[in-house]
Order: C-alpha cells, then sequence, then structure tokens
C-alpha cells in the first residue's frame, strides 16, 4: 500500500473514530499489521457484497431508516409500540415470577408439615 494511501487512511479512521487509540497506534508502528488488518477488511467486505441475501437485508435496513427519519412520527410510534409490548413483557414476567414463588413458598410448608405434622394444627 503506497504510504500516502495508508497515511490518508490512518486520518480518516482516527478522525471518524473507527478504531480505538490502542489499534491506531499499532496501525501507525507496523505497517505489516495494518496492511493485514485491511486486507482483512478487504475481504470481508468483497464477503458480504458476494451475499444476495446480506446486501438486500442492508437495503431494507436502509430503506427503513430513510422512511423513518423522513416521517419521525412514524418512530416515536414505533418506539411507543416497543415500550408498551416491553412493558407488557414485564409484567407478565413479574407475575409469573410471584406465581413460582408462591407455589415454592407453598411447596416449602407442605414439605414442613410432612416433618412436622403437629405444626399444622
Amino acid at each position: 500500500m503506497a504510504p500516502s494511501s495508508q497515511d490518508e487512511i490512518l486520518a480518516m479512521l482516527e478522525e471518524t473514530g473507527a478504531v480505538d487509540a490502542e489499534e491506531l497506534a499499532k496501525f501507525k508502528a507496523d505497517p505489516e499489521y495494518f496492511e493485514q488488518k485491511m486486507k482483512e477488511s478487504m475481504d470481508q467486505m468483497k464477503e458480504m457484497l458476494g451475499d444476495p441475501d446480506l446486501l438486500a437485508n442492508a437495503a431494507q435496513g436502509m430503506k427503513a431508516a430513510q422512511e423513518m427519519y423522513n416521517n419521525p412520527d412514524a418512530l416515536n410510534d414505533m418506539m411507543a409500540n416497543i415500550m408498551k409490548e416491553l412493558s407488557d413483557e414485564a409484567g407478565q414476567l413479574l407475575k409469573k415470577n410471584q406465581f413460582q414463588k408462591v407455589r415454592h413458598a407453598e411447596g416449602q410448608e407442605r414439605q414442613y408439615l410432612r416433618k412436622n405434622p403437629n405444626k399444622g394444627d
């Protein structure tokens, strides 16, 4: 990789915060390490671009993001629905947990009474 393009890539990575300071220092100190990581990144991109399902899902995600950007009220409605669903699920889990605690306590009481039959009177 030509030094100028490596410098440009490093500058862009630093400006965008795409890699942490430690990794950036490794890149600057070890050109071979930088080459290896860039090659791995390119290989991953080639693999992703060769996967039609992944590309279709990415396009669908970008379309959904664009729709949310164009219609912020829809995003607010979606978030409200998500929060309601989470709240409903949390309520159901709490009820289930309380039910399980009661059943556990009843089971412990039965065991105690079996071991101590005179205590139940």
